[in-house]
């Protein structure tokens, strides 16, 4: 296909990166955006940018840390303030909270989750 005119296109990891379910989570922030995925290895993966500047990307969860067909979800707080969540292979929830540096927690314990479901937020 085509780029939008003043849209610009970028490849942000090689094929084969995402779990068999291709599920991704973006939040907008005021300046640039942010995006996680599950990959086919159950690791978290994030790339941000912002205008001007080329996509980084980083690691916030390592390999078997999520379910590959599992959910993922973020919603941004404000300014840098971020959290993310997604099912992890014994269907519990992890999340990660970006407050100047990232955190992470279990929300919720072992067989909360399907390890194929969904997962959605949404912030107050």
């Amino acid at each position: 296909g085509t780029t939008p005119s003043g849209w610009g296109a970028a490849v942000l990891a090689p094929p084969g990166s995402l779990g068999a379910a291709g599920r991704v989570t973006a939040v907008g922030k005021p300046i640039g955006c942010e995006l996680w995925w599950v990959g086919a290895d159950g690791s978290v993966t994030g790339v941000w940018s912002q205008p001007g500047d080329a996509w980084a990307a980083y690691s916030l969860a390592g390999p078997g840390s999520a379910a590959p067909s599992g959910g993922i979800a973020a919603v941004s707080k404000g300014a840098d303030l971020m959290e993310v969540w997604w099912i992890a292979p014994d269907g519990s929830v992890q999340a990660a909270y970006h407050d100047g540096s990232w955190g992470l927690y279990t929300l919720a314990g072992p067989g909360s989750a399907s390890t194929t479901g969904g997962i959605a937020a949404i912030a107050k």
